[in-house]
């Protein structure tokens, strides 16, 4: 019999999605005859179906065999100390952490450093934070581990929240949604933009190009060519230094490249960001640089109506002196 206790950062789960969690091979329909079968408990009682939601001490016990539980791949969830994984090699910079408190850590990611692992980044900014947290003796997570809400390129650096717990990435999940945390980027195009010296809101056909991990833009029209869909996304201008300009970008939608492509396709490209302009890629200069939560319901009420800023990069700053006084 294993038995599991609910950690107050795993509260709102469902049972059915702790069960395919715990269990990634496992048929929903051997879980509902397990319940009827008395074989999954919540507290010692029949749950009513997979929808219950657990709350912090619950404790779930699952009656199955060592056969069962190794055929549907079930991977130990109540354990004391997650371990972030150490990135052996890797030359690590201290965190930045732009907010924090129980619920959220927002902090800034560096260019040069993705968000999540992949094949060619053992090391991640995820592992990072989690190592962080894991210092201040935050290491107990049981089945939910602290994870974020958004993602930025990794040659992009910028402001990213991670969530403690699995209330808090839900709540996030649904502000990011609705557009009730705003997103808004600094961006140094190669030429100047003077077209948008007033806010100007830019809309064009979208579709991501994943053989060359390119985001194609085409102008938008009713109705699109397949394949595309809308994206949006408002630029203004805020400084210009004779040759380049500082162009503020607020994201309306939520597109891999999006901003990168949308700005070239305007003839403005991003400084560095040769992907996009026939070049080789050195490093973009995009700075996710706020997040204004203009609406934030429990358990993240505190930053209902909080701006979170990010520094500004050196080399933003010794092209836009003016600006950054």
């Amino acid at each position: 019999m294993i038995e599991l206790v609910i950690a107050p950062q795993e509260a709102g789960r469902k049972l059915g999605r702790l069960m395919e969690h715990l269990m990634p091979a496992v048929p929903k329909s051997f879980l509902y005859k397990a319940i009827r079968q008395n074989k999954i408990k919540i507290d010692r009682k029949k749950p009513a179906d997979l929808s219950v939601v657990l709350q912090a001490g619950n404790v779930v016990q699952i009656y199955l065999t060592d056969e069962q539980l190794k055929e549907f791949g079930y991977r130990a969830g109540n354990v004391q100390k997650q371990k972030a994984e150490t990135g052996r090699g890797e030359k690590k910079e201290p965190l930045r952490v732009l907010y924090e408190d129980d619920q959220l850590l927002i902090v800034f990611k560096p260019a040069g450093i993705a968000t999540q692992k992949g094949k060619n980044d053992p090391w991640s900014f995820t592992d990072a934070a989690l190592e962080y947290l894991h210092a201040k003796g935050e290491g107990t997570f049981g089945t939910y581990r602290p994870s974020f809400c958004h993602r930025l390129d990794k040659n992009t650096a910028g402001a990213l929240i991670m969530a403690k717990t699995l209330e808090a990435h839900h709540r996030v999940d649904e502000l990011l949604s609705s557009r009730k945390i705003h997103k808004y980027y600094l961006a140094v195009t190669e030429s100047e933009a003077p077209e948008w010296q007033e806010e100007t809101t830019l809309v064009n056909g979208y579709r991501k190009d994943h053989v060359k991990n390119m985001a194609e833009i085409v102008p938008f029209q009713e109705p699109l060519p397949a394949g595309y869909q809308p994206c949006s996304l408002k630029v203004m201008e805020l400084s210009s230094n004779g040759k380049q300009s500082l162009v503020r970008v607020e994201l309306l939608t939520g597109k891999s490249h999006q901003i990168r492509a949308q700005l070239a396709f305007y003839s403005h490209p991003l400084v560095g960001d040769g992907k996009y302009q026939g070049g080789k890629t050195f490093r973009q200069m995009l700075l996710a640089y706020e997040l204004y939560f203009e609406k934030a319901e429990e358990p993240i009420a505190s930053l209902r109506g909080k701006r979170i800023r990010a520094e500004a990069p050196d080399e933003f700053k010794k092209l836009f002196p003016g600006y950054f006084q």
